[in-house]
């Protein structure tokens, strides 16, 4: 008779994670939420796997959550915000919260620097006149 040892699990709060991540999570069984997955979609996911760790992509984490995944040792947002995570409920569960600051840093810059040129040469107001039906081309370099 064989007795199979079960992976820690880890629950993400996603359809998916970069292949990067999961090469980094081997020693662990990886349950997917889902895209844009509800409350009480987590909640049944956590009283079934008992997740040790939760990363999250979307979605809020509460007390009701945290008190459904009984092994839970870690909160990680998959960003830098961890506004979406009950902090205080997860300090009196002795509970890790973490960020992964830094993994969209490359998106944000590229946005910020969208949006500067976006304002540096008028594009949403050129946008809107287009859409009114008047082309500025002439007045506008």
């Amino acid at each position: 008779m064989s007795t199979t040892l079960q992976k820690p699990v880890v629950l993400v709060t996603a359809a998916d994670l970069a292949p990067q991540a999961l090469d980094m999570l081997t020693r662990f069984d990886i349950v997917f939420a889902g895209k844009q997955p509800s409350e009480d979609d987590i909640v049944a996911l956590c009283e079934r796997h008992k997740p040790v760790a939760i990363i999250v992509r979307y979605g809020k984490i509460n007390s009701r959550i945290m008190d459904a995944a009984e092994n839970l040792q870690v909160i990680s947002k998959h960003g830098s915000g961890i506004d979406v995570i009950d902090q205080a409920a997860a300090a009196e569960r002795g509970i890790a919260v973490r960020a992964a600051v830094g993994a969209n840093a490359a998106a944000v810059s590229e946005h910020a620097w969208a949006l500067i040129l976006a304002c540096a040469k008028s594009v949403p107001q050129l946008d809107a006149r287009m859409r009114d039906g008047h082309w500025d081309k002439s007045t506008h370099t």
